[in-house]
């Protein structure tokens, strides 16, 4: 039976891998998770991993099926999403072509994996020869937009997002631009729901960064439970970006 490969990135935001890996860990058969050698960013900030937190994954890798792959993963002559693309790339390619190739950020929680892989699954022909049938597989994100004293804020419109590949020919982060089918999942995303000082390091350090609205954490400190100023969080994307 073709594998299933599922690549995760081990970043600043690491201590959210407790709360990805659980959710994908069961019906994955090798999880990779990418680590980049002198701990940079994709813009070259340093960040630190507690050591406690490599304590966690021995103890909850009990099938033995986890592999920290380490690399050089920014190049300074390189933008952010250039530096993104090419870290998943390698990765990828370290999950080895011929097998399903899922990638999933550590804020990112899949409702159902085991759905998405039964699903995924129906196509397994298309790894026999996964040069000549390039294909990608989104599901869906429910933005998780901020935690509040009182719950959580989240965006009720459904965005796609991309997740699977048979071939990793990236052109922009985990998008191939090759034929795209949709999986009916639902992944929730935390994305920008951090405390301030995280949400100011993950905006200054990861693939957009050049592309945030120079307002947006203003706009996202004035949003709560209460809020009667801001509408239409469907397009939430027009309040993170220029």
């Amino acid at each position: 039976m073709k594998k299933i490969h599922v690549g995760l990135l081990l970043s600043y935001d690491y201590e959210l891998l407790k709360n990805s890996l659980p959710l994908i860990y069961s019906a994955s058969d090798r999880i990779f998770l990418a680590k980049d050698k002198d701990l940079r960013t994709w813009k070259g900030e340093k960040f630190t991993v507690d050591p406690s937190f490599y304590d966690w994954l021995k103890t909850f890798d009990v099938d033995n099926k986890i592999e920290i792959y380490e690399d050089d993963f920014y190049v300074p002559e390189l933008s952010t999403i250039e530096n993104d693309t090419r870290e998943r790339t390698m990765l990828s390619h370290k999950m080895g072509i011929g097998n399903w190739l899922i990638q999933v950020d550590s804020d990112e929680y899949f409702i159902d994996f085991e759905k998405f892989v039964s699903n995924l699954r129906k196509y397994d022909s298309y790894l026999d020869e996964p040069e000549k049938n390039k294909i990608q597989f989104f599901a869906f994100w429910i933005i998780i937009y901020k935690h509040t004293k009182n719950g959580i804020l989240y965006v009720d419109k459904p965005m796609k997002a991309a997740f699977a590949t048979n071939y990793p020919n990236y052109k922009v982060a985990r998008r191939t631009k090759e034929r795209v089918i949709y999986l009916d999942s639902i992944v929730l995303h935390e994305s920008v729901a951090r405390t301030e000082s995280e949400l100011r390091f993950k905006l200054q350090n990861w693939s957009h960064n050049i592309d945030v609205n120079k307002n947006f954490i203003d706009k996202w400190i004035a949003v709560d439970e209460t809020n009667l100023f801001f509408k239409n969080f469907g397009q939430w994307f027009r309040f993170l970006f220029k």
